[in-house]
């Protein structure tokens, strides 16, 4: 369970990161005051996925199905008992 744990973690950097590079593309095609915003005050994504869920949308999905694999990585490599 390792090995498939390890590859979960690692298919998850690899979604998060497409997510988070998409997204800042996807403000920086709105305006460049987006990506710049996005970018130095992190609650400001917030708002540009409010406002432009159509451009944003797809890597905000991409992200939170890469912490959802993460998170499974992590709970398949850890031992736990309970």
């Amino acid at each position: 369970m390792d090995i498939l744990g390890l590859v979960l973690v690692i298919v998850a950097a690899i979604l998060v990161a497409y997510g988070v590079i998409t997204f800042y593309v996807a403000a920086f095609k709105q305006h460049v005051a987006w990506a710049i915003a996005c970018f130095l005050i992190p609650p400001i994504k917030l708002f540009f996925l409010i406002f432009h869920w159509d451009k944003g949308g797809q890597p905000f999905l991409f992200q939170c199905a890469g912490y959802i694999i993460f998170v499974a990585g992590l709970f398949s490599i850890a031992p736990f008992d309970i």
